[in-house]
């Protein structure tokens, strides 16, 4: 009885001292961008759930997310979108991800349809790698998309960026799928 109330006061005390405050959500560039005559619009990362449509607030995660435009194209001329994760703790996060692929991206139709993703004509390595993202530090993965599917853009479509990593020291999740609508 005793060993097991120790144990209580103990996983208590330790998981109490991992709690860090919330940190101020950073400012969000307006990004005006119309491809396929569709304006995208970015999106924070707290304004979606987890699962694609689901407009509940999003869980607290360790990392925080945008998805962007990059200021320029591609060496082949073709759109390249950014998603940037942000550490905003005052402790270096280590990340697990289980093969080459850090992030994907998605693009859903207006009901929700995975129209296409970035991993379709993609290989990766098949090997477990650990990182940290250091604190205050922002880790960039690049997508190219072809102009063939920025013409596929249309009103209500959904671009989605999924971070493969996750957290190796708490249940917490790393980062919510990050969404930019276009409308």
């Amino acid at each position: 009885m005793r060993a097991g109330l120790a144990l209580t006061v103990l996983i208590g005390l330790v998981s109490g001292c991992h709690a860090q405050p919330e940190a101020s959500p950073a400012e969000k560039p307006q990004i005006k961008v119309v491809a396929g005559g569709a304006e995208i619009k970015p999106v924070s990362q707290q304004d979606y759930g987890r699962h694609p449509g689901d407009k509940s607030m999003a869980k607290e995660t360790l990392l925080k997310g945008e998805l962007a435009l990059a200021d320029k194209p591609s060496a082949r001329g073709n759109q390249v979108m950014q998603l940037r994760v942000f550490n905003p703790q005052s402790y270096g996060v280590p990340i697990q991800f289980n093969s080459g692929m850090s992030a994907d991206l998605w693009l859903l139709d207006a009901k929700g349809k995975r129209v296409w993703a970035w991993s379709n004509d993609m290989m990766f390595t098949q090997a477990i790698r650990d990182t940290s993202l250091a604190p205050g530090k922002t880790m960039t993965v690049s997508f190219e998309v072809p102009d063939i599917v920025m013409a596929q853009v249309k009103p209500g479509f959904e671009w989605q960026a999924r971070f493969m990593g996750r957290s190796t020291e708490s249940p917490t999740p790393l980062l919510n799928t990050i969404s930019m609508q276009a409308n």
